[in-house]
């Protein structure tokens, strides 16, 4: 029997997926990028994210009065070379948790100017002809 089918997960890079922890396995839909940061504001408050994706966010806060299923409208801050980007969008609320200051949301739709800043930013930092063009000829 292969090992996929006797421990019940797919093993670490089986279609697509791969391994958070013991016997748990990522099943999101757009993968996490570690870099670039980019900045969320609520209210009065900008908050660092470096967990991100394509589909949302978690950031290192509890933001009162918003609770799991809540819209939020929030401004999404993407880098852009020359500064930040600011969007106003809304999210869905994910995750609220007072104890380990985690804030996770959805993307309740981005408009395209914000997917594709977002989309930009990704590929600024993360292609391969990026790093080649610091070769001197």
């Amino acid at each position: 029997m292969a090992a996929e089918q006797f421990s019940g997960y797919p093993m670490s890079g089986s279609a697509g997926y791969r391994t958070v922890s013991v016997g748990r396995v990522n099943r999101r839909r757009d993968m996490r990028a570690p870099v670039p940061h980019v900045k969320i504001r609520v209210g009065d408050r900008t908050i660092e994210a470096n967990d991100w994706s394509l589909g949302g966010f978690v950031i290192p806060a509890f933001i009162e009065g918003a609770w799991r299923g809540d819209d939020v409208d929030v401004e999404l801050g993407v880098p852009n070379g020359a500064g930040d980007e600011w969007f106003r969008i809304s999210v869905q609320v994910v995750r609220n948790d007072p104890i380990a200051q985690r804030f996770a949301a959805r993307f309740n739709g981005l408009s395209e100017a914000a997917f594709d800043a977002l989309e930009a930013s990704l590929f600024r930092t993360q292609s391969p002809l990026r790093a080649s063009s610091h070769i001197e000829r």
